[in-house]
C-alpha cells in the first residue's frame, strides 16, 4: 500500500501506480527499451514505471527508502516541471527510460558503483525541472530574472539544480547515504562558477550535514553537464573512457560474490568491473547526455513525436524573439527553418558523431546509430513529399487566376532586383506558370529582360550561396509567403 506524506493522490491513482509498479517489476509490462513510448502512458503508469526502474537498479536499497517515500518525491518533481511542449516531466521520464537501456541492455551498468547509479538516476529525473520551454539564449537575451540570478551561466541548469536541492532536502531522501561512501569529487567540466553557490541559504543547509554534501554535488554536477555547451567536451571524454574501460577489464579478476542485476535481458548476474572514481563520474556525464539527446535514435514514430514537440518550443521562442526585436536563434525562425531540416541538422552534426563515439564505449550501441540512419531516410522522404505537395498546391492555385494576374505574379516572383548577379546559378522560387522555374537562372530569364512591375520594385530575392543546405527550403518559404501576399494584393486591386 502506497502512502504519501507530502502529497495527496486519490485512492484510485495510488492503486493504478501500484499496479503499474508490480507489472513492470514482474517483467509483465512492455520491455524498457527505445521502443517504449512514454507519451502513450498515463501519469500513473509513468510514475509506476519510474518506481520499477529505480527498484530494478537497486536505488531503493542504496537510499534505504521505501516505494512510498520515493513516490512522494516523484510527485513533487512532477509538480515542479513546467507544462512546456517538450521540456516536461514526460521528457525527463523518457530520458530515464533511455538511460536504463544504456545501463542494462548496452552494458554500462557494470562499470558503475551503486552510488554512481543512484546519483545518475536522480540527476536524470530532475535535469530539466523548472525549464520554462525557453532556452538559455532566450534567458540571457531577454535579461530575465533567472539570467541575472545565475549571472548568465548555465541559467536553466543552475535553476534545475536549486529546485532539485530543495526537493531532496524536503524529502530528506539522502539521509541514509553514508559519508564514507561519498568521497570528494574531481573538478567539474569547466572552471565556470558552480551553481551550488547561487543561493547561500540552500548551500548552508548542506554545510551542516557533511555526510550529504558529496552526494548532492554528484547530482548537481551531473545536471550541470546537460548544458549543451559541454557537448564537445563530453564527446571528447569518450576516447579516454574507452582506454580506462579496456585497462580495467584487463586487470579485473573474478569476484567471489558477483552483484545480481535485474535487466531487460534477464541475465542472472553481472560481475562489476569498477573504474576509478573520476572515470566513473565521467561515464555518468557521458551517458546522461546521450540519453538526453536520444530522440533521433528512437524508432521513427517516437522520434517524429518528440520532434513535433521540440519544434513547437523552437518556433514559439523564435516568434517571441522576433516580436522583441532580438535576433532569432538558429533553427527557431519558422520562416527560414523546417522541422525536417532542424532534425536532419541535429542528427547529422550532433547526434551521429556522439553516438558513434558511444558505440566505441558500448559496441551494442551501433543499433542506435543504425536507427538514426533509418530516420534520416524518413526525414528525406518527408521533405520530398512536402516539397511536392507545396509545388502542386501553388500550381493549382495559380490556374484559378486570370491571365493578367498570372503575368503580374510571375513578374513579382522572379523579382526585378539589380542585386542578382545573372552569372550566378541562383535558384528561383517556384513559378506558378512553370514547374521548371526552379532551374538555374538563364540569361533569357535575367531580370533586365523582364517587364517592369510596380510590385516587383519592393521585392528582393533572398540570394544565398549555393552550398547553403537551407537554400532550397528558404526559397520555398519565401515564395509561399510572397505568393499569399501578392494574391491578396491583386484581389484588392480587382475590387477597387
Amino acid at each position: 500500500m502506497l502512502i504519501l506524506k507530502h502529497n495527496s493522490l486519490s485512492e484510485q491513482e495510488l492503486l493504478n501506480i501500484e499496479q503499474a509498479l508490480i507489472r513492470w517489476s514482474d517483467n509483465n509490462g512492455p520491455r524498457i527499451t527505445p521502443e517504449l513510448n512514454v507519451l502513450d502512458l498515463s501519469r500513473t503508469d509513468v510514475l509506476g514505471l519510474l518506481l520499477a526502474i529505480f527498484q530494478r537498479l537497486g536505488i531503493l536499497e542504496t537510499l534505504a527508502t521505501c516505494h512510498s517515500s520515493l513516490l512522494d518525491f516523484f510527485v513533487d518533481v512532477y509538480a515542479a516541471y513546467v507544462d512546456a511542449p517538450y521540456h516536461s516531466f514526460y521528457h525527463a521520464a523518457d530520458v530515464v527510460i533511455m538511460l536504463y537501456y544504456l545501463l542494462t541492455d548496452l552494458g554500462a551498468l557494470v562499470h558503475l558503483s551503486a552510488l554512481d547509479t543512484t546519483s545518475l538516476l536522480l540527476a536524470t529525473l530532475c535535469h530539466d525541472v523548472g525549464h520554462p520551454g525557453y532556452n538559455n539564449t532566450y534567458q540571457v537575451g531577454f535579461k530575465t530574472d533567472l539570467a541575472a540570478q545565475y549571472k548568465n551561466i548555465s541559467v536553466l541548469e543552475s535553476y534545475s539544480i536549486d529546485i532539485t536541492r530543495r526537493l531532496l532536502t524536503k524529502h530528506d531522501l539522502l539521509k541514509h547515504v553514508s559519508a564514507q561512501s561519498t568521497p570528494p569529487l574531481s573538478p567539474p567540466l569547466s572552471p565556470s562558477p558552480s551553481p551550488s553557490t547561487s543561493t547561500s541559504t540552500s548551500t548552508s543547509i548542506f554545510q551542516s550535514k557533511s555526510k550529504q554534501v558529496s552526494m548532492v554535488e554528484r547530482i548537481e554536477r551531473l545536471i550541470l553537464s546537460t548544458d549543451m555547451v559541454y557537448h564537445e567536451q563530453l564527446q571528447q571524454q569518450t576516447s579516454w573512457l574507452k582506454s580506462a574501460m579496456t585497462k580495467t577489464n584487463q586487470n579485473s579478476k573474478p569476484k567471489p560474490k558477483p552483484k545480481t542485476i535485474n535487466t531487460n535481458s534477464n541475465s542472472n548476474s553481472l560481475e562489476i568491473t569498477m573504474m576509478d572514481r573520476d572515470d566513473r563520474q565521467g561515464l555518468c556525464r557521458v551517458l546522461l547526455h546521450a540519453a538526453d539527446i536520444s530522440n533521433t535514435v528512437r524508432p521513427w514514430p517516437i522520434a517524429k513525436q518528440w520532434s513535433d514537440l521540440i519544434v513547437q518550443e523552437f518556433f514559439r521562442q523564435g516568434d517571441a524573439e522576433r516580436r522583441a526585436g532580438l535576433p532569432v536563434s538558429p533553427g527557431m525562425d519558422r520562416d527560414l527553418s523546417s522541422q525536417a531540416d532542424i532534425s536532419l541538422g541535429f542528427g547529422d552534426f550532433v547526434v551521429k558523431p556522439y553516438f558513434e563515439a558511444i558505440a566505441g564505449l558500448l559496441p551494442a550501441a551501433t543499433v542506435l546509430v543504425d536507427t538514426l540512419k533509418s530516420n534520416r531516410r524518413q526525414w528525406d522522404n518527408l521533405k520530398m513529399k512536402i516539397k511536392t505537395t507545396t509545388t502542386t498546391t501553388m500550381t493549382t492555385t495559380a490556374t484559378t487566376m486570370d491571365t493578367e494576374s498570372f503575368e503580374s505574379l510571375e513578374e513579382c516572383l522572379v523579382c526585378n532586383s539589380t542585386s542578382i548577379d545573372t552569372d550566378e546559378k541562383v535558384l528561383l522560387p517556384p513559378s506558378p506558370l512553370s514547374p521548371v522555374s526552379t532551374s538555374p537562372l538563364s540569361p533569357s530569364l535575367s531580370p533586365q529582360h523582364l517587364p517592369q512591375s510596380p510590385l516587383s520594385k519592393n521585392l528582393v530575392l533572398p540570394v544565398t550561396p549555393p552550398d547553403d543546405p537551407t537554400f532550397a527550403m528558404r526559397i520555398e518559404t519565401w515564395c509561399h509567403h510572397k505568393t499569399q501576399k501578392l494574391q491578396l494584393h491583386l484581389q484588392q486591386q480587382r475590387h477597387q
